[in-house]
């Protein structure tokens, strides 16, 4: 914290002058944007707590219909077993390697599952890109870094390019081009697949001459007295926003504004919700009556129960999930971690032969007895 010696300091230092005609409107439109920034994330936030759910229930339907399916099938599998002119020893090997086959396949078709190996996909992926970029000269990286930068605005282009020409020639072009739109949308998506370079490379990128002169003339950039006072004033900006916005709530708050509107707000999201509670309740009902059929009871009762197991684990929100898991993995897009990793890895392999060929191993009596 700022000693009063030195706030009068900067005072002092970056007094009123003719250059606040413009600096003013500049930090004034720069809060504006960040204002605007957080608004329109928070607004993707709630979207992704909405819609998230909704995504994730498509990709576990799918997988616990394939279980489904599985259960039914080792049933019929077995009830087959049982009725074939085979001998009784091996009917039961075979009921019984079909259950313990089964039992291995099972855990893999879960969502839980396939998180887990999208996981290890991306982190091997992570771990290939720092390996490559590791050995790269610092210009190389260099060069990788701009070719990555400008690969953003270049997948974006060609697939709003391609999606635009898709739905402007519909009635020209031929019926099948229209499964091109899932090329664009690799080309849109292509960008994310680019954003670990960025850490990869720094690295060596940093050691490159050129972007060692650039960091010089940011850092005398920074000392100019103009920039320096820009952010003085930036932050003043700031800390009057702040305390113009608590005066704002306060007011709020006493004159009842905030609970009203908070009752608003709680209305129009259970008047928003109204659909759905509807298609859940009549849901529930089918599933009710159904499930006291004779072939497919079984499986709408399972379906039952675990739909209500996922609906009881929904009490965190979706952004809440992600930020903790990032916060969680972050450490994951740093280059000394897949170091330390690598280092692990070899320290194992080096203990493994050693463990091998010392005496008393199960290959050393082996050569012993022979």
């Amino acid at each position: 914290m700022a000693v009063p010696g030195e706030i009068s300091q900067k005072k002092d230092e970056f007094g009123a002058g003719p250059e606040d005609a413009f600096l003013i409107p500049l930090v004034t439109a720069a809060l504006a944007l960040k204002v605007l920034g957080k608004l329109l994330v928070s607004m993707l936030i709630n979207v992704l707590d909405f819609t998230f759910p909704l995504v994730i229930q498509l990709v576990r339907f799918p997988l616990f219909t394939a279980r489904i399916l599985g259960d039914t099938a080792v049933a019929v599998g077995k009830l087959a077993v049982s009725v074939l002119p085979i001998p009784e020893q091996a009917r039961i090997d075979w009921r019984r390697g079909i259950s313990e086959k089964w039992s291995a396949l099972r855990p893999r078709i879960s969502y839980g599952a396939f998180e887990e190996a999208v996981h290890h996909l991306f982190d091997d992926g992570m771990a290939w890109v720092f390996r490559k970029c590791r050995k790269l000269s610092p210009r190389q990286a260099v060069w990788l870094i701009a070719a990555a930068a400008l690969w953003l605005p270049v997948s974006f282009g060609i697939a709003t390019a391609m999606h635009a020409s898709l739905l402007l020639y519909a009635a020209v072009l031929p019926a099948w081009m229209q499964l091109l739109h899932p090329v664009a949308t690799f080309f849109a998506k292509s960008k994310l697949l680019v954003l670990p370079v960025y850490p990869a490379a720094w690295p060596q990128a940093k050691q490159d001459p050129f972007v060692q002169s650039l960091s010089r003339g940011y850092g005398r950039f920074r000392s100019f007295h103009l920039i320096r006072k820009t952010g003085y004033r930036y932050r003043q900006m700031e800390l009057v926003r702040q305390e113009i916005n608590d005066a704002f709530v306060r007011a709020c708050a006493r004159a009842g504004v905030t609970h009203a509107s908070g009752k608003m707000w709680n209305a129009t999201v259970n008047a928003l919700a109204w659909p759905v509670k509807i298609f859940h309740s009549c849901l529930r009902a089918a599933f009710s009556n159904l499930s006291q059929a004779l072939l497919i009871g079984p499986v709408l009762r399972s379906y039952a129960a675990h739909y209500a197991a996922v609906e009881q684990c929904k009490a965190q929100r979706t952004s809440e999930r992600v930020s903790g898991l990032f916060q969680e993995r972050s450490i994951k897009f740093s280059a000394e971690y897949y170091e330390r990793k690598e280092r692990q890895l070899e320290l194992r392999a080096e203990a493994e032969p050693a463990v091998s060929t010392a005496p008393g191993a199960p290959g050393q009596i082996a050569s012993n007895a022979g």
